[in-house]
């Protein structure tokens, strides 16, 4: 770890660590209690005598509501900085989860699940961890996203076991109860206590400035980046490769967040697992989640991004494929280690490129486009998990369809012009801090 990156950090690690370090623990506990919703499928048909489907209709529109409020999430933390997001969204997630726990109605579960699922935690996603690692880092860039993204599979790591054991102890509702006291509790003041919009705030530069020009990899010539320059959501809407970016995006939702995350535990438990060792599995991908998104950050730095966002979805193809076929603990712990290199290494490829086209002052609001399109695929595929399942009583369809998406993205991204497009600039006004 450098630690001369200026005058005023000499001798001593650079702040943008600790930036770092509080977004990954932000996105750690957002997207930890979002993401564990699936495990509480079969205790809420139980209770409110529904079947699967109006359960993944929940998350579907929570998912729409966060990936809509992507872009308006961007524009805010372009305007107010990462800071006021990250911890507000820690407040609200947990006030939001504590309402779960006392919702009367399955609707009222829905409508606390939107504040958690869809604006808290949207708040505490990667549009805003884009921005922090663009912000704070001039040189290691894609290792930064790497980190940052790591934290919501360690949320998966941490949550899925720990929402499970509380549900096999106790019940649902004290299981979100608890969940939402250590929210607004915990995470709340910390991340407000140690989070920093801009490297200004502490008259420092960005970690690694005065090294070169900013960028994701050696590849993207120093007179080829993006640099400062901020581009308008219509000029990069004419370019081929955003809408090549927000495609494989919205596969990427599709074959994760929509149809292995919130459909695995209950696909798991139909094919003889027991529920605490389906979520043992979901926590154990979740920790090669860690190793894929920082080995995939690291890659971006050293050969470009191109090759490697490919790379992820062609391999996340195979690893939807051999879910197929998992029948013991032995190929379930394989699939859960294959599965969990690739769910969400796409993420530090996916922004670097993002960074290097447009400019690192316009990432808070494309990736925010970018990202809702992931959302929108996460949606549509927890809905039609579900509803493929009510038709067949399995989930064979819904697999393949994502497999079968997965080879697609992987082309499509092999098809990016990892150079900055010839676009009209709009003027670069002082960055909002």
């Amino acid at each position: 770890m450098t630690r001369d990156s200026g005058p005023a950090t000499r001798d001593r690690i650079h702040y943008a660590w600790v930036v770092i370090g509080i977004t990954f623990f932000a996105l750690m506990a957002g997207m930890g209690v979002r993401s564990n919703f699936g495990v509480y499928i079969k205790p809420l048909e139980a209770e409110f005598h529904t079947t699967r489907e109006p359960i993944s209709r929940i998350n579907f529109l929570s998912l729409l509501v966060f990936a809509f409020m992507q872009p308006v999430i961007g524009a805010l933390v372009d305007r107010f900085g990462p800071r006021v997001m990250l911890a507000g969204s820690m407040l609200v997630a947990g006030l939001g989860t504590i309402g779960m726990s006392y919702a009367p109605s399955l609707f009222w579960v829905g409508a606390f699940y939107m504040l958690v699922g869809g604006i808290a935690s949207g708040g505490a996603a990667q549009t805003t961890a884009t921005s922090v690692a663009t912000r704070w880092f001039h040189t290691s860039r894609g290792l930064a996203m790497g980190i940052s993204g790591a934290g919501a599979s360690t949320g998966q790591l941490i949550f899925f076991p720990f929402a499970t054991w509380l549900l096999l102890k106790t019940d649902w509702r004290f299981s979100y109860l608890l969940q939402g006291i250590l929210m607004a509790a915990v995470a709340f003041p910390l991340v407000a206590w140690l989070a920093r919009s801009d490297p200004k705030d502490m008259g420092l530069k960005p970690y690694g400035a005065g090294d070169g020009p900013a960028t994701s990899g050696p590849r993207v010539a120093p007179s080829a980046t993006a640099g400062d320059r901020r581009v308008s959501l219509a000029a990069a809407a004419r370019n081929r490769d955003f809408w090549l970016l927000m495609m494989g995006f919205f596969i990427c939702g599709y074959s994760t967040t929509g149809i292995i995350q919130f459909h695995f535990i209950p696909y798991a438990m139909d094919h003889g697992f027991h529920q605490m060792q389906a979520a043992n599995a979901l926590g154990l991908m979740g920790a090669l989640n860690i190793v894929g998104t920082m080995a995939s950050g690291r890659l971006c730095d050293r050969i470009g991004n191109r090759i490697p966002l490919s790379a992820v979805y062609l391999l996340r193809a195979f690893a939807i494929l051999l879910l197929l076929v998992v029948r013991d603990g032995v190929m379930l712990t394989v699939w859960a280690m294959f599965f969990g290199l690739t769910y969400i290494a796409s993420v530090p490829p996916t922004s670097g490129l993002t960074a290097d086209l447009f400019g690192r002052l316009s990432v808070g609001k494309l990736f925010g486009w970018i990202f809702l399109s992931h959302q929108v695929g996460a949606a549509i595929g927890s809905w039609i998990g579900g509803i493929l399942y009510d038709l067949q009583g399995n989930y064979v369809a819904a697999f393949l369809s994502a497999a079968a998406l997965a080879f697609v993205a992987a082309a499509m991204s092999y098809a990016i012009r990892e150079r900055p497009p010839e676009l009209a600039p709009l003027a670069a006004p002082a960055a909002a801090s």
